[in-house]
């Protein structure tokens, strides 16, 4: 995928998240993969829409125990959450979206040169 059509994608979700929670739910899981796969960039931005569109920070703040401040700043273009940050505004996020989360880990061999 492009930046471009990321950008877009972005845009256009920012309109619907807010009235949909099914949009939430895909820009949630769009968030976790790109986590898994290393775009933390992309991770970060979605999860931003979720939380824009769902509780809020002040709320998120409330749920995790984190400043809404810090987590403005962890999830900026710019921040970098640690581990457990991250996992506790996730299962923040989760539990008050009520979303489900199955993890399948696949193994793909590496091809022999």
């Amino acid at each position: 995928m492009q930046l471009q059509e990321i950008k877009t994608i972005i845009r256009e979700s920012r309109r619907l998240v807010k009235i949909s929670p099914e949009m939430r739910q895909d820009c949630y899981t769009r968030a976790l993969e790109a986590f898994f796969k290393g775009d933390f960039a992309l991770g970060k931005k979605l999860l931003r829409m979720v939380i824009n569109g769902a509780m809020g920070y002040e709320v998120l703040a409330t749920n995790t125990g984190i400043p809404s401040k810090s987590i403005h700043r962890m999830l900026s273009s710019k921040g970098n959450p640690s581990s457990t940050s991250l996992f506790l505004i996730l299962n923040a996020v989760r539990k008050f979206e009520g979303f489900g989360v199955h993890v399948q880990v696949t193994y793909t061999p590496k091809q022999q040169k």
